[in-house]
């Protein structure tokens, strides 16, 4: 009889995994859901600081030009940001280019947004001065998971149809699904050094503003909001990533089984 129940609620024995499954796919989403609520709140941050003026008057170019030229990195640019990288990156400093990109709205705008996230952009590259192994990791990896929401789907679809096209019994699926894991450990590595990496650019920014008294008080206290925020953010897209890595490894091995 005993053996009969096992039988009826676990003939394959891979109700576990079906289960575990679930259990991924919704936290997922609860971590999905959590991932939009905070870039609502960095959002509604970064155009409400953005629309206060900072009391030294300095902008976000003169800021970070102030502390490269300060800190001995003359020879790191600042520039505004082309359309490929707005779209791509957003505010960010460039290793290969040696150079802070910084958006439209803020480049030339003397609000506590502006100078704070340049300063921040300025964190970034001392840490390349100072040849930092995480930042080094971060910067490498960059470019191979830019486009990977635009991988992962289209190989998963290619796998579906030549396995139906040519009765392959799933190999192809799997062989694609294996990719996309890769694809996806390579986000979770990215996301793992982007928080120390992110989370050290905050602190020497707000030591430098300190020094330097580009922020006063008050307004290191608002950018500091900010960055929380941030690291709210990148901790939540770590948590995603990792999760869409499980969820791809137990359907694997469910693929795997069931074949």
């Amino acid at each position: 009889m005993n053996s009969l129940i096992l039988n009826d609620y676990n003939p394959s024995g891979l109700l576990w995994l079906t289960a575990a499954l679930i259990i991924v796919g919704v936290l997922l989403i609860i971590a999905t859901i959590s991932a939009i609520i905070t870039r609502i709140t960095v959002c509604l941050k970064y155009n409400n600081f953005n629309k206060i003026s900072t009391a030294k008057g300095h902008t976000a170019f003169s800021a970070a030009r102030t502390l490269l030229d300060e800190n001995g990195m003359s020879d790191v640019k600042v520039e505004q940001l082309g359309f490929f990288r707005a779209l791509f990156y957003g505010n960010c400093y460039s290793k290969k280019n040696k150079t802070i990109y910084l958006r439209k709205e803020i480049i030339n705008q003397t609000s506590i947004t502006a100078v704070g996230i340049a300063c921040q952009k300025v964190g970034l590259v001392i840490q390349d001065k100072e040849k930092n192994k995480t930042f080094k990791v971060r910067a490498f990896i960059a470019p191979f998971i830019l486009f990977t929401p635009f991988w992962v789907v289209p190989l998963s679809v290619l796998g579906i149809i030549f396995d139906i096209m040519f009765s392959l019994g799933g190999a192809i699926s799997i062989i694609s699904i294996i990719f996309s894991t890769i694809i996806y450990l390579l986000s979770v590595i990215y996301a793992v050094v982007t928080i120390p990496v992110e989370s050290r650019a905050n602190k020497l920014a707000l030591e430098l503003m300190e020094k330097t008294n580009i922020l006063n008080k008050k307004e290191r206290s608002l950018i500091k909001e900010l960055f929380s925020v941030f690291m709210i953010a990148y901790i939540i897209e770590f948590i995603i990533s990792l999760l869409q890595v499980i969820k791809i490894i137990f359907e694997i091995i469910l693929k795997v089984k069931s074949n």
